[in-house]
């Protein structure tokens, strides 16, 4: 095969497996709740997220690649003996956003073939794992994760399809330059930033290039290109779920706000909306639980031998473990707060790390980071740590209070 379509296959499979571990179950979902509390100002919300993503994605995944070295490795040759602790971090984050995954999947299974969630959620898990076990290269895995993705796209197109005549296109344009902005919309920003490349999700892409050898600063402009291809994937995902969802309230359609997706796929597709409503969820539950499980193997193969050599059983250990919790605990509020408050902090955390390494030339060798891109990191940086953190006071407030 072409080296050059072996590289853009390489690529492809880092952008799409960071786009598929973000649009899961809780992606669709609290998208289709802050469309129904937001309405119109939810296109300012998304576009401002895709700002500070990009300055995120596009330092993490051109550093760490021009390096060749994982963000935990990175980490450690600034902070000695971080290592168990960011890779600790990650794999909290997660487990627990695997934890809401199989949740997700079996909500999938349920609309789809009318059983019990719980039961769903298993027979769901394993054909997962057999999945995520089926091939070690993992070329059929990406392949598979592709073909997921093609499904979630072509699901949320079609649907968008039916209302888009009825989408308020100028409100939109209007509240997206000049919004209503209130607390509320301050703390959705970080929670949605969180759900788009917060915790596992951004490195997903990353340790992939580096795991295919998308390496060097030879690859500096394609893997830039990659990383803002990846978040403009997620974006115009959110975008047209959003706007479909917008376009039926505007046709004042009556969805109930405990079950919005479900209300709306019945609206648009009739009888047969529970089954594209479970497809839709399946696809999204299980290539987001692969990008999880991936991401996590990456972080925590370098923290021991034993670990690296039997690193597939320990994954599937920890995929078993989140679908214990999850068949003891099911899915809890609390559990949401803390799954986004963890993803919420490691980005920043991390990223405040890698964007340091940048300027080790023992680190970075002869690379040079572009100066504009590193203010770019630093004022992202310094937003997210401002938004998380306003986002974790409503939420201990929240917890405490009610």
């Amino acid at each position: 095969m072409n080296q050059t379509v072996t590289t853009k296959r390489k690529i492809f499979s880092a952008i799409f497996l960071m786009a598929t571990a973000s649009i899961g179950p809780l992606f669709l979902l609290s998208t289709a709740e802050d469309t129904f509390q937001f309405k119109e100002n939810l296109a300012f919300i998304i576009i401002m997220t895709a700002i500070i993503e990009l300055g995120i994605q596009m330092n993490i995944w051109r550093i760490l690649t021009a390096v060749n070295q994982p963000a935990n490795i990175v980490i450690e040759k600034i902070i000695p003996k971080s290592l168990p602790f960011t890779s600790v971090l990650v794999l909290l984050g997660g487990v627990a956003f695997n934890i809401l995954n199989i949740a997700g999947l079996g909500i999938g299974m349920s609309l789809l073939f009318n059983i019990d969630v719980k039961l769903g959620a298993s027979i769901g898990i394993l054909i997962g794992i057999l999945i995520f076990l089926f091939n070690k290269n993992r070329m059929t895995l990406y392949t598979f994760i592709i073909v997921l993705f093609s499904f979630i796209a072509s699901i949320i197109l079609l649907s968008f399809l039916f209302v888009m005549f009825d989408v308020p296109y100028s409100l939109v344009f209007a509240r997206t330059v000049i919004p209503d902005i209130e607390f509320n919309t301050i703390t959705s920003i970080a929670t949605m930033v969180a759900l788009s490349i917060g915790g596992y999700i951004s490195f997903s892409g990353a340790h992939r290039l580096i795991d295919v050898g998308v390496t060097g600063e030879q690859y500096k402009k394609e893997v830039t290109k990659a990383a803002v291809f990846s978040v403009l994937i997620v974006t115009a995902v959110r975008f047209i779920l959003f706007l479909t969802i917008l376009g039926l309230t505007n046709k004042n359609v009556i969805i109930f706000e405990d079950s919005i997706l479900e209300g709306a796929f019945l609206e648009i597709f009739g009888d047969l909306g529970i089954y594209a409503l479970g497809i839709l969820f399946i696809a999204a539950s299980i290539s987001s639980i692969i990008g999880a499980t991936y991401t996590i193997g990456t972080f925590i193969k370098p923290v021991n031998v034993i670990i690296k050599t039997h690193i597939d059983t320990i994954l599937m250990m920890i995929v078993l473990t989140s679908w214990f919790v999850y068949l003891l605990a099911g899915e809890d509020v609390m559990l949401i707060n803390v799954a986004s408050i963890l993803n919420g902090l490691i980005i920043p955390v991390i990223l405040g790390g890698v964007l340091h390494a940048s300027k080790r030339k023992d680190i970075t060798k002869d690379y040079n980071h572009p100066a504009w891109l590193f203010v770019y990191g630093v004022i992202s940086l310094i937003v997210l740590f401002a938004l998380i953190f306003i986002s974790i006071y409503d939420i201990l407030q929240l917890s405490f209070y009610s």
